[in-house]
């Protein structure tokens, strides 16, 4: 040792230890050389090494300034400075400034340059960085908040059998705070996240591709439980959340705010990667990727102000980017593991490729594959098939042809599986001219079948209006034009069966046609359809309904073809009255076929000409003629009226 008296200092050349008192408990300081300012009252310290029980450190350099009562008052340490407690947990900066309580206790640490943190345990690993750190004490020297600033970035890695979950929450701004314990390490009580913060979420099972969350906004305010397990997470301000599935499907929603509960612990394999698709009529609905929500252990899921979902496939054929396939927009989005439900909430819109769906209330239950929307059901089903194809020539009837099908109803499911959409509540159908209205209407769009009928049983609850071209009486040459007049064909019925694929629609029970041609009765009726490719032109191709008034070109009709109607059949028409068992209505020419049976011969009454039956009886809506035809040996008979003169 030496020491220099005109300038006040000690030198002390090697070995230099100091022993001292921390928690009652023995400390120890080491330097390999040291030199002891009494002008100054400071201690200047080269190769620095503390230790206690409870922690450790070293620093190329360090700085001491002692109080009059020789306590130490701060503490300044550079190149290299580590500190590491008993339990694990490592601290590294280029330098640090610390001051002490008169009792040697930390109150308050400023690291800079650079700070890594890493705190390793048997199933839980934690990794931070940032570019300066603050750190708070208590009376006990006990950490209770840390502050880190400039490129914040922390992880963790946690282990639960063969499964791991990655998480990582980086941020310009970050705060900790701490719930300091008498003994063991501190647990973290919230963290504030501010800055473009981002939360990252990533599990990863044997055997499973990984499924990956990410949540972003301008503050993120996290809780934790106790062994530090995350419990909330509340995010404000651009919040956004997106969650990337195991076969590269990416979901993003985004919103004013947001807010996460977690569950402790890791889904299991089963819950995390057995989820189905999300329903809808035409695919999967967009929002939240509630598989990949599972698998990062979150128990809810809660997004408000100007939602907006949207999921989008994986990227291929060269594209850089997912295909967006389907968007959902709502005031507030709750998603709930339980149940494994999304709910939205606040005039939700759904839309995708072909279906366009609004409600005050959606609920995707993606355990049984279904989507359920109620109040106000407003539906739009777009031309095209489930798979997208475009529409192809011949295309037309109910559900084809190159115009929107509208629906509205007080709720509709949507099963995914069998890509079937159940509308009831009053619920009417419509496309172009024609409607439909029923309790219940049923449409699948994979089968391009429609199913109409009342929730219990009912009679002429189904309502089906075609509107349809009629040709004029007049027949034209053929340089003429064929005058087509737009005419309404009202089906009423306790049931109704459509399909595209026949353009056939066939209706049960108590069956009544209203047209221009007069009102027509029976059990079941059969209506056939013309496709859009076989009424554009005429089959000699003559031009066609180029009389039709103005508007009427741009609204799509099915164009009835015929009318075959079975069962205790009653036509009644202006002065005419007609019964059966079978009749046969063609629209382009206007002529009946009716028939009957062993006990119902068919039968027209005529209040000009009487009585006619025989055993086919044909003829025309605006003609007095009657054609009769019957086999051999078969009587016909004619009972005319004959008026006084």
């Amino acid at each position: 040792a030496e020491y220099d008296s005109r300038q006040g200092h000690l030198l002390l050349k090697s070995n230099i230890v100091f022993s001292t008192q921390r928690q009652g408990q023995p400390a120890q300081l080491n330097a390999a050389r040291a030199i002891y300012d009494r002008n100054e009252n400071q201690v200047h310290l080269w190769q620095v090494q503390y230790s206690s029980k409870a922690v450790s450190g070293t620093a190329g350099t360090a700085t001491i300034l002692m109080r009059d009562n020789q306590s130490a008052e701060w503490l300044d340490a550079k190149a290299g400075v580590k500190i590491t407690s008993s339990d694990g947990m490592t601290v590294r900066a280029p330098a640090a400034h610390v001051l002490l309580s008169e009792t040697n206790q930390p109150q308050e640490a400023q690291l800079s340059g650079g700070v890594e943190l890493d705190d390793n345990q048997p199933t839980q690993n934690l990794s931070g960085s940032a570019e300066a750190s603050e750190l708070d004490f208590n009376d006990q020297g006990r950490p209770t908040r840390i502050s880190s600033d400039r490129n914040v970035k922390f992880n963790q890695q946690t282990d639960t059998g063969s499964n791991r979950l990655l998480r990582t929450l980086a941020s310009h701004h970050l705060i900790l705070y701490l719930l300091p314990v008498k003994t063991g390490r501190p647990q973290l009580r919230s963290a504030d996240a501010t800055g473009s913060a981002i939360f990252t979420s990533k599990s990863i099972a044997p055997g499973h591709a990984p499924l990956e969350m990410v949540m972003s906004a301008e503050t993120l305010k996290a809780d934790f439980a106790a062994g530090n397990q995350l419990q909330q997470i509340n995010g404000a301000g651009q919040t956004r959340l997106q969650t990337i599935a195991a076969d590269g499907d990416v979901d993003t929603s985004t919103g004013d705010t947001l807010q996460m509960e977690f569950t402790h612990g890791q889904a299991s394999k089963t819950t995390m990667h057995s989820v189905p698709e999300s329903p809808a009529l035409t695919g999967s609905t967009a929002g939240i990727g509630s598989n990949s929500l599972t698998a990062q252990s979150i128990r809810t899921a809660v997004q408000t102000g100007h939602v907006v979902l949207q999921q989008a496939r994986k990227a291929h054929n060269g594209n850089t980017s997912p295909t967006p396939v389907s968007t959902a927009t709502a005031s507030r989005a709750t998603y709930v593991s339980a149940n494994d439900t999304l709910t939205l909430t606040g005039e939700p819109v759904y839309q995708d490729e072909q279906l366009q769906l609004m409600a005050h209330h959606m609920e995707v239950q993606r355990v049984s594959g279904k989507m359920i929307a109620t109040g106000s059901v407003q539906a739009t089903l777009h031309a095209g098939h489930a798979t997208g194809e475009p529409v192809r020539n011949g295309a037309g009837g109910l559900m084809g042809g190159n115009q929107p099908t509208h629906i509205i109803a007080e709720q509709v499911v949507l099963v995914h599986s069998t890509q079937t959409a159940i509308f009831s509540g009053r619920a009417r159908l419509w496309q172009g001219g024609d409607i439909v209205e029923a309790p219940v209407i049923e449409v699948s769009q994979k089968m391009q079948t429609l199913r109409a009928h009342g929730d219990s049983a009912c009679t002429l609850c189904v309502i089906t209006n075609f509107l349809s071209a009629v040709s004029s009486p007049t027949q034209p040459n053929r340089d003429q034009t064929i005058q087509r007049l737009p005419s309404n064909f009202r089906v009423l019925s306790d049931e109704l069966l459509y399909s595209d694929a026949e353009k056939k629609a066939t209706f049960f029970h108590h069956v009544q046609v209203t047209c221009s041609s007069g009102l027509l009765t029976g059990d079941d009726a059969e209506v056939f359809l013309l496709s859009t490719k076989n009424h554009s032109t005429g089959k000699s191709g003559l031009r066609t309904e180029e009389n039709i008034p103005q508007g009427r070109n741009n609204v799509s009709s099915s164009s009835v073809e015929r009318i075959v109607t079975t069962g205790n059949v009653r036509l009644l028409q202006p002065g005419r009255r007609a019964t059966g068992t079978r009749l046969v209505y063609t629209v382009a020419d206007g002529h009946f076929v009716l028939t009957g049976d062993a006990t119902n011969t068919p039968t027209v009454i005529d209040v000009d000409h009487g009585t006619v039956t025989g055993q086919v009886l044909t003829f025309a809506s605006r003609e007095q003629a009657i054609m009769v035809s019957g086999s051999p040996g078969q009587m016909t008979t004619t009972t005319t009226r004959v008026q006084k003169k």
